[in-house]
């Protein structure tokens, strides 16, 4: 994943940066950051949902397809 962001679009490799940093200076962060990040994405989800916006699976069938896409 790191990879792809450090060669994908513009902007994306400071994110990458950040996110090797915080690996290597505190990996307990970095765990934590992406378990934050997670339940993040699980309310947006839930949101959607509950706004009538799209379902759950319909959002979790777009979110795979867009990471297929990602890393093809």
């Amino acid at each position: 994943m790191l990879k792809a962001l450090l060669t994908g679009p513009t902007g994306m490799e400071q994110t990458a940066e950040f996110m090797v940093h915080l690996f290597h200076d505190d990996e307990e962060a970095f765990y934590d950051l992406i378990v934050d990040l997670a339940h993040y994405i699980a309310t947006c989800v839930d949101l959607l949902a509950a706004h009538d916006i799209s379902s759950r699976e319909d959002t979790l069938e777009a979110l795979d397809d867009m990471l297929e896409t990602f890393f093809a």
